[in-house]
């Protein structure tokens, strides 16, 4: 699927400029499902997939990068999200409402 939103290019382009071990990324929420019509105020949910033990480090390049969008007046909220929990998060309603509503970028 093709974005022509040039502010969540912009947070992809950050994202892996600055985030190794990105296997993908999700947008999620109100953007992803497209239920706030007309409202450009909304923030952008992502979750940034890693396949590393090593996520919780990366967390803090996150957040600068949210601090970062914030400062050019855009609204971001980023989660790491391990691969595993993706692939055998069973009976993890989060890891369920992510595959269903998520759209991978």
């Amino acid at each position: 699927m093709f974005f022509a939103d040039e502010n969540l290019q912009f947070i992809c382009r950050k994202i892996l400029r600055r985030i190794p071990f990105v296997t993908s990324i999700i947008l999620h929420g109100s953007r992803a499902t497209r239920k706030a019509n007309g409202e450009d105020n909304r923030d952008y949910d992502i979750f940034v997939v890693l396949k590393t033990p090593l996520s919780p480090f990366y967390l803090k390049r996150l957040k600068g990068i949210e601090a970062e969008a914030q400062r050019c007046g855009l609204k971001l909220d980023l989660s790491i999200l391990p691969t595993f929990r993706l692939k055998y998060g069973r009976g993890d309603l989060s890891a369920y409402f992510i595959k269903v509503t998520g759209i991978t970028v």
